[in-house]
């Protein structure tokens, strides 16, 4: 098992003269060509000068022998040494093609990173940037699955997902993890192996720190196959030229401490009949949400926690308005009292053409369905969850999303009248996990 963090490489750099290298050897190869043939000269006119004085004992096929011997072993010394060289040269110039490979790949690397930048900067909500972000890594870095995770509270990350995101994969709990650590060092780690026998423990993975500034606002996380290359220094740090701009991208698309403003008018009344029916009217979910988020949600009518709300855009639906907010406090209520008493929780609005959605992330482990199907009390008139959100026309499922338990609402844009479904009408086809 390796975790490594930030790499403190250089990335490649062509020196002052990329080809000074290759141009030094093929200068030594042409003065070792003219040493040989300034030798060889020498040596002929040494044989002529001995023919012309013919010392005494030495005759002259004897001197034209030994030039020739001479002549003949210098030109084959320079066939030795030109081919040693050749093969010197053939290596220098590879590395200088690999080099060059290396720089065209970089450099191709930071043009996708500043399209993908600019594409960033144009996206105007919480989910448009999360998709740009994932597509833009996705080409940078090849990986089965990316994801973003929004930091929702002090310790607690919350995957951003769309309107079709719930049924795709989803990271392990593994890379859950790595993604929590990378979050408390405020630097990127990579898991090369890990120590389990199945395909998720010994995948590799790849988590990065988005900042906006000196806060860290999210973590992007890459997980591959159990078959796939682990994440290499140069992929990792395509993604750290890519994380500023993300960082500021969900910064700017959640602004204020990711927390919605509340409204000016006070919250939906805690002791409301839920039995009186009213209009339906447009409710904006962004507003009515953090209402009631901010209200009395603990025991004795004291916040025990720190709720965080992520609401960056309107959420408007088309229902009872009394109904609908008695609903929403009475699952926060039921969430508050399962979830543990040190851990906070995120509640994020979710707006799409056809519905909206409110998913709630919690600590303490998934919320138990009977909590959700039957009241929580015996008293008259106690609350049924997924039966009154099923009179609204939506549905209530709850599951584990990346190591972190959740509560999934979804709610139609123009819902049902409570006058037209029954309190203990039969909950939507879908409604399970997922």
């Amino acid at each position: 098992m390796s975790i490594s963090s930030s790499s403190e490489r250089a990335g490649p750099s062509p020196g002052p003269d990329a080809g000074s290298p290759l141009s030094v050897e093929l200068a030594r190869i042409r003065w070792l060509r003219w040493l040989g043939v300034g030798l060889a000269a020498l040596v002929l006119l040494l044989v002529l000068w001995a023919i012309a004085v013919r010392p005494a004992g030495v005759d002259r096929a004897t001197i034209l022998l030994v030039g020739l011997l001479v002549i003949a072993a210098l030109y084959a010394l320079d066939a030795v040494i030109a081919e040693w060289w050749s093969r010197r040269v053939l290596r220098v110039s590879a590395a200088q093609e690999q080099r060059r490979h290396d720089l065209a790949q970089e450099v191709s690397r930071l043009e996708r990173v500043d399209l993908a930048a600019r594409h960033l900067a144009d996206a105007d909500t919480l989910h448009e940037a999360a998709a740009r972000l994932r597509a833009a890594a996705q080409q940078l870095v090849p990986a089965r699955q990316i994801t973003v995770l929004l930091r929702a509270a002090d310790d607690l990350l919350v995957s951003v997902e769309g309107e079709d995101d719930g049924n795709g994969p989803e990271i392990g709990a593994g890379a859950a993890a790595l993604a929590s650590r990378a979050l408390a060092r405020g630097a990127p780690l990579r898991w090369s192996q890990g120590g389990g026998a199945d395909n998720r423990s010994i995948a590799p993975r790849l988590a990065v720190p988005l900042r906006s500034s000196a806060e860290v606002v999210g973590v992007l996380v890459l997980e591959r196959g159990a078959d796939g290359s682990a994440f290499t220094h140069t992929e990792q740090r395509a993604l750290e030229r890519l994380a500023p701009h993300a960082g500021r991208a969900l910064a700017r698309v959640v602004p204020d401490g990711h927390r919605a403003a509340a409204p000016d008018q006070p919250g939906p009344p805690a002791d409301a009949a839920t039995d009186e029916i009213s209009q339906p009217e447009t409710v904006d979910l962004a507003v009515l949400v953090p209402a009631i988020a901010d209200g009395p949600v603990g025991a004795d009518g004291q916040p025990v926690r720190r709720v965080v709300v992520l609401a960056p855009t309107p959420a408007a639906i088309h229902t009872d308005p009394l109904a609908v907010a008695t609903v929403l406090e009475e699952l926060l209520r039921c969430v508050h009292e399962h979830a543990p008493m040190d851990s906070a929780m995120a509640v994020e609005v979710l707006a799409f053409d056809q519905q909206a959605e409110i998913v709630i992330a919690h600590g303490g482990g998934v919320l138990p369905e009977a909590l959700l199907s039957e009241p929580r009390s015996d008293e008259p008139g106690a609350l049924a969850l997924r039966p009154a959100i099923a009179a609204l026309g939506g549905t209530v499922s709850v599951r584990d999303r990346s190591g972190v338990p959740q509560v999934r609402v979804r709610l139609p844009v123009f819902a049902r009248s409570t006058e037209e479904v029954p309190v203990d009408a039969p909950i939507a086809e879908g409604a399970t996990e997922g």
